[in-house]
């Protein structure tokens, strides 16, 4: 569960490759002639003088992204339980060139319809944080919130711009390549306010039919307290 869990969590290094279309529409620039390299040509083309309009300067770019953020692994993700969060902030460069740093905050939930049992019951939970359910036979239905954030830089080449320069593109494309860390925190409803076990013998309900998953999340919740008191298991780091 936990491997495949955080399987989201490394150093990252990344990519991308994305292209943009438009319409075959066109609008007069918003670009005034102190806003390019060369204001006189740039009003040159603005009269009719000239074939192109001159390179816009340098400039600072703000963007926010945000949506619904979720883990897709061994136990169910919880729609809608988690949201996502991030900023990036560009500077260009130079006139196809660009760096980004990109940051990014998510917290995604899960609850698992179908129990897990502990090794005295011949079931997976073996860390000792589930000791207090090896007397249980009806298990214990994972219930997570995992904190998920990155920071990362970017180097971007507008390859549009790189190949020519001419009035418009209906086509833009973009590359990105950049490195990032990444770190997050996983923690569990494991216990309730008393710090025992759950029960959830009394759960009924067939997890192999959509609405009968969605029954027995239902049931979950109804018993357990929706606190993540503890913190998820982490695996010992390599020595070498």
């Amino acid at each position: 569960m936990t491997r495949r869990l955080f399987y989201i969590l490394i150093i990252i290094t990344s990519f991308n490759l994305k292209g943009f279309s438009q319409d075959d529409t066109w609008t007069k620039s918003n670009i005034t002639d102190e806003m390019t390299l060369n204001p006189e040509q740039n009003k040159n083309w603005r009269m009719g003088q000239n074939k192109y309009s001159a390179k816009p300067k340098n400039a600072w770019e703000l963007g926010v992204h945000f949506g619904h953020f979720f883990i897709d692994g061994d136990v169910d993700r919880t729609i809608p339980g988690g949201y996502g969060l991030g900023l990036h902030l560009r500077k260009a460069i130079h006139y196809v060139f660009s760096l980004r740093g990109d940051f990014f905050y998510g917290v995604a939930k899960g609850i698992d319809p179908q129990s897990w049992s502990h090794q005295n019951l011949g079931g997976g939970l073996v860390e000792g944080l589930y000791d207090k359910y090896s007397n249980l036979p009806s298990g214990w239905h994972p219930s997570h919130r995992t904190q998920y954030g990155y920071l990362s830089m970017q180097a971007v080449i507008n390859i549009g711009n790189l190949l020519f320069h001419k009035e418009r593109n209906k086509w833009n494309w973009y590359t990105a390549l950049g490195v990032g860390l990444s770190s997050h925190k996983a923690s569990l409803d494991l216990y309730d306010a008393s710090g025992n076990a759950y029960d959830v013998s009394g759960i009924t309900g067939d997890f192999d039919t959509k609405a009968g998953r969605k029954d027995i999340v239902n049931q979950i919740k109804d018993i357990y307290d929706g606190k993540y008191e503890t913190e998820g298991y982490k695996k010992k780091v390599y020595s070498e």
